[in-house]
């Protein structure tokens, strides 16, 4: 059996598989090509010092922080920063603080942040 019949006879036996692994691959381009204007902004805030309250809250007692984008959950980091990766454009961005216990704050103020990537440098040295 030549190799292209072997091949076509495997891609009918395994269509279910042939079909996840293109959606795979359609997928990932999808994800490539949504990102490639991407732009980065470092949101930073102060951790609090208290419960809502008014008792002390320690650093100690703060496990993590979650990261709110538009109304959706984005992430959570055990700093008071998070690196906000989108697509060109403007993002409304809250934050809640998460305590050992599982405990979770209001959210904070939502922040409008605009991206927006550089457009580049014109070549140089002309001729």
């Amino acid at each position: 059996m030549k190799l292209i019949e072997r091949y076509k006879l495997w891609l009918k036996q395994n269509r279910g598989l042939t079909i996840i692994l293109t959606m795979i691959a359609v997928f990932f381009l999808l994800a490539l090509v949504s990102n490639a204007n991407a732009a980065d902004r470092t949101i930073t805030c102060d951790p609090p010092t208290q419960r809502a309250d008014s008792t002390p809250l320690t650093p100690a007692e703060i496990a993590n922080y979650e990261w709110w984008v538009d109304g959706q959950m984005d992430g959570t980091s055990t700093a008071c920063q998070y690196v906000l990766s989108r697509p060109d454009g403007s993002y409304n961005v809250q934050a809640k603080t998460v305590d050992t216990g599982g405990r979770v704050s209001v959210a904070s103020p939502a922040v409008n942040f605009t991206l927006t990537t550089a457009n580049p440098n014109p070549p140089t040295n002309l001729r």
